[in-house]
C-alpha cells in the first residue's frame, strides 16, 4: 500500500503539470493588435524555418502559422470564352465567342517572330457570336490571336497553324 502510495504522488505531479502544445513564437522583435474583428501579429528576426513531424503530429517552427490554415482554389466564372475552329487551317478561322456581359475586343493576328499580320480590329461581341479571319493569303506556319479588351489588358491568346 505504500509503495501505491509513494507511486501515485511521485505521478500525479507529472499528469497534473505535464506539456502542452501551446504556440510560441520566438523572435528578436514583434507585436500582436487587434481592431474590431481585425486582428495582426508579426515578429522579426525568424530566419531559420523548419517542419517536423511525428504520427499525426505537424511542427513547423520559423515563421507564424495560422489557426485555420486553408489552401484551395477558388473557382471563378470565365466571363468570356473563345473557340477557334478549325486549326490547323488551310484558309478561314472562324472565332466562336460566348460572353456573359456585352463586350469589345481589339483583335490582332501576329506571326511567331511578332509581326503585325493585319491591321487591328475592333469586335463588339454580345452574347455568341462568331467572327471570321481569313488566312488564306498568309504563308504557312504558327500564328497568335490576340484578345485585348479595350482597356488594353490581355484576354486571350490563341494559336492558329496555317497549313497549305
Amino acid at each position: 500500500m505504500k509503495n501505491i502510495i509513494v507511486l501515485i504522488a511521485l505521478l500525479l505531479p507529472h499528469a497534473v503539470f505535464s506539456q502542452t502544445l501551446d504556440r510560441q513564437v520566438i523572435g528578436s522583435s514583434g507585436a500582436y493588435a487587434e481592431a474590431g474583428n481585425i486582428s495582426m501579429s508579426y515578429t522579426v528576426g525568424e530566419a531559420v524555418v523548419a517542419t517536423g513531424s511525428s504520427g499525426t503530429i505537424v511542427l513547423t517552427q520559423g515563421f507564424q502559422q495560422p489557426d485555420n490554415m486553408m489552401v484551395g482554389i477558388e473557382s471563378v466564372e470565365s466571363r468570356v470564352s473563345i473557340n477557334a475552329y478549325p486549326n490547323p487551317t488551310a484558309g478561314e478561322i472562324i472565332l466562336d465567342f460566348t460572353v456573359v456581359n456585352p463586350s469589345e475586343f481589339i483583335l490582332q493576328v501576329f506571326d511567331v517572330s511578332g509581326k503585325l499580320m493585319m491591321n487591328p480590329e475592333t469586335l463588339k461581341v454580345e452574347n455568341s457570336t462568331k467572327h471570321q479571319i481569313d488566312f488564306s493569303e498568309f504563308s504557312s506556319g504558327n500564328y497568335f490571336i490576340v484578345m485585348k479588351n479595350q482597356d488594353g489588358t490581355l484576354n486571350s491568346n490563341i494559336k492558329i497553324q496555317k497549313i497549305d
